[in-house]
């Protein structure tokens, strides 16, 4: 209970909200530049470069014109619970290493990396799949029930990252 306490008290400081900020907006500019690579490419070579400059900026500040509805909501939970795990891994790493002067736990580092890397999982699964030749177009909702897993499991290893955060050491 007192893990969740600290974590959630967290949020009284303006650093974890800019955390959050910086790291959803550094995941939305690179995700539009990945997913429009070849427009942005275009735009620039044909426009030249203020108007491909002006041309870019409106991809950025229409997002439904790169993403759903639906693949923005859960991008946008995906880059959130990412930021929440780089606030629950920095308060884990401040309390080991400054207050209790001990070394990390290794389980907690990689419960927060992978909830961390699960928020990838669709993409990586897909590209594998693709690799293989099988198309994840026969799932009900195209693919995108890889994403809800991703989700779950990083809310499964947010919620153990914040539980070890004050928990005692033991071998």
């Amino acid at each position: 209970m007192r893990q969740g306490l600290l974590f959630l008290n967290s949020f009284k400081k303006s650093s974890t909200w800019w955390t959050i900020f910086l790291t959803v907006t550094f995941f939305y500019i690179l995700s539009v530049l990945v997913l429009r690579f070849d427009t942005i490419i275009s735009l620039f070579s044909n426009l030249g470069f203020w108007s491909g400059f002006w041309s870019v900026f409106s991809l950025y500040t229409q997002p439904l014109d790169t993403f759903s509805i639906f693949s923005l909501i859960t991008f946008l939970v995906t880059a959130t619970l990412f930021a929440l795990h780089i606030i629950a891994l920095r308060l884990y790493t401040k309390k080991r290493f400054y207050t209790k002067g001990q070394h990390l736990s290794l389980l907690g580092i990689i419960s927060s990396l992978v909830g961390c890397l699960a928020c990838c999982g669709s993409v990586l699964i897909a590209a594998t799949t693709a690799f293989v030749g099988v198309s994840l177009n026969w799932l009900p909702f195209g693919g995108q029930e890889i994403g809800f897993f991703g989700l779950i499991l990083s809310l499964g290893a947010l919620a153990y990252t914040v539980r070890k955060i004050d928990a005692p050491l033991a071998c």
